[in-house]
């Protein structure tokens, strides 16, 4: 069957015209329109509508982004299912954030969004807001996060003192029959931080005669979200540099052992998280 005209297959390039009046003085928005297929016209127009909602909601000035954006990102936006609404959106904020203020590294997040699935999208949401609580409407209830403070904070120096610096606030004291897990729970609460997960942490005791240890201790967080046991996707999101983990990492309190994982935003993703606005969320 003989795939029938779309009837509205210049309203793509109007929006664009509306959003973007340098380009069409530039006689660039029509060739925008007419490139993108009858088949792809839908999702690209889907965002195009919610940007332009969004501006006039916002009362947003937008200053047309480089030629080589609007192109690689129409082009991108046009091949995306229509049906996924979350990465719509965030290819919407995308377009915003180019437009209000622009970065050379959101040509990056273009090819980004194109290229992650809905599992690694879980996932970077799931270490931006560390399992913080929602309210009744599902949205989180705290305020802006601070995924940009991880990348400088989670190294191995820094881990250390995180560990001694709960010890000290406890009174810790390391026996067999100890409270671990208010030690684990106190490390949790002050450094699990939205931009960090905390993947994994582990108690272990010296075994006499030898130089194996003994684990007493072991909370795994990964089990938390199913997400996580997918390791591609993990690796996906480190491979764009988005994420790193500071992994394993042991610290020796005499004949016991603390070992912990995490996982956390990098700078890369700080910037990816503020451009693409991975959840809106109430403050």
């Amino acid at each position: 069957m003989p795939v029938q005209p779309n009837p509205k297959k210049n309203e793509i390039a109007e929006i664009i015209s509306d959003l973007f009046p340098e380009l069409k003085e530039r006689n660039c928005s029509a060739t925008i329109g007419e490139q993108t297929s009858i088949y792809r016209q839908k999702t690209l127009l889907k965002t195009l509508k919610k940007v332009r909602l969004r501006v006039e909601d916002w009362g947003l000035t937008l200053k047309t982004p480089p030629l080589k954006f609007v192109i690689h990102f129409m082009e991108n936006c046009s091949l995306e299912d229509s049906e996924d609404n979350t990465l719509i959106d965030m290819y919407k904020n995308l377009l915003i954030s180019s437009a209000t203020d622009y970065q050379p590294q959101n040509n990056i997040f273009v090819r980004i969004l194109n290229e992650i699935g809905p599992d690694e999208i879980k996932i970077f949401q799931l270490i931006a807001y560390s399992h913080l609580n929602k309210d009744s409407m599902g949205f989180y209830t705290v305020e802006a996060c601070h995924v940009d403070d991880s990348s400088s904070f989670w190294d191995e120096p820094t881990a250390l003192y995180a560990i001694k610096n709960t010890i000290d606030a406890l009174e810790f004291e390391f026996t067999d029959d100890a409270p671990f897990h208010l030690l684990e729970k106190h490390f949790m609460k002050s450094y699990q931080k939205p931009g960090t997960i905390i993947t994994s942490f582990q108690i272990s005791k010296e075994v006499k005669n030898s130089i194996q240890y003994e684990i007493i201790y072991d909370q795994p967080y990964w089990e938390e979200n199913i997400y996580f046991f997918d390791s591609i996707s993990v690796n996906i999101l480190k491979s764009f540099g988005l994420i790193n983990e500071l992994s394993p990492q042991e610290y020796f309190f005499g004949e016991y052992r603390i070992a912990i994982d995490v996982c956390f935003i990098t700078s890369l993703g700080a910037s990816f998280y503020q451009a693409c606005g991975i959840q809106e969320r109430q403050t």
